[in-house]
């Protein structure tokens, strides 16, 4: 009976997990297709491309923002991301600095001398950093290195044989039971 439960439950993650994934893809491709950002459950991860928010959020780092839908949402010491107009690259360039002047909505990256020269309305707005985690660019710089690759293809392999070998010296259940039965 436990058994049973045991892979119900299993079912039910998996099946759980495989529309989570599905989810996510459908929203990324809807928004590679309609250029807008993508948010599951009012979230969304971000890539830290530059240091210009450096201690606070590293290089090559990854952020977990939370949608904003009004200025109510926001205060002066937030992290942002937002949309502003670059006529030097011609197009939108997203940005995410910090909330340092709320009556004008006026930004600074944390490792900038100077204040960004442009304002923003909370139309601009997408999301607020709520959690970072520095640790991940810890891990694209090592792969990044020399020794990054092989030292991947190494853990992938000895993941792969430990599953072989595990599989190989577990034993059969019904070999055991059939052997010991005794013939009448």
């Amino acid at each position: 009976m436990k058994k049973k439960i045991d892979n119900w439950v299993s079912n039910i993650i998996l099946i759980l997990s495989l529309v989570f994934i599905a989810t996510v893809g459908m929203s990324i491709v809807q928004a590679k297709r309609t250029g807008e950002q993508v948010f599951i459950l009012g979230y969304r991860p971000i890539y830290v491309m530059t240091g210009s928010m450096e201690p606070y959020m590293m290089t090559d780092s990854i952020c977990m923002t939370k949608k904003v839908d009004s200025l109510d949402e926001i205060q002066v010491g937030d992290v942002v991301t937002f949309s502003v107009y670059s006529e030097a690259a011609n197009r939108n360039l997203m940005i995410t600095h910090r909330i340092i002047d709320i009556t004008t909505i006026q930004t600074k990256g944390d490792n900038n001398d100077a204040p960004d020269n442009f304002q923003i309305h909370i139309n601009d707005i997408y999301s607020k950093v709520i959690g970072v985690w520095n640790g991940f660019a810890s891990i694209v710089h090592f792969f990044d290195s020399p020794k990054g690759i092989p030292t991947a293809i190494g853990f992938m392999a000895v993941i792969v044989l430990g599953t072989i070998a595990v599989k190989c010296l577990k034993p059969d259940k019904g070999k055991d039971t059939k052997e010991s039965e005794p013939n009448t």
